[in-house]
């Protein structure tokens, strides 16, 4: 696996856990998922994180490109 890929898995469950430690938090978590209609629990969201393979991203970044080009970033949205 990319270094940068465990990395960055190492770094999304560690603020999740954080985040899970608030009950607020972890009711807007969950209400967020239940309105998109992908309603689970952080156990599952880190086995889902954790089964990401190198070629998930390829094919995430892959459907990205138009013409060649792509922009990708990883955090929060903009505002």
């Amino acid at each position: 696996s990319w270094p940068e890929l465990d990395a960055a898995k190492r770094q999304h469950a560690g603020m999740r856990a954080r985040a899970f430690e608030s009950s607020r938090r972890l009711s807007a978590f969950l209400t967020t998922a239940v309105l998109a209609g992908d309603a689970h629990g952080p156990a599952e969201e880190r086995a889902r994180l954790a089964a990401v393979t190198p070629d998930d991203v390829r094919r995430a970044c892959s459907a990205l490109v138009r013409e060649g080009h792509a922009t990708a970033s990883i955090g929060r949205r903009a505002s």
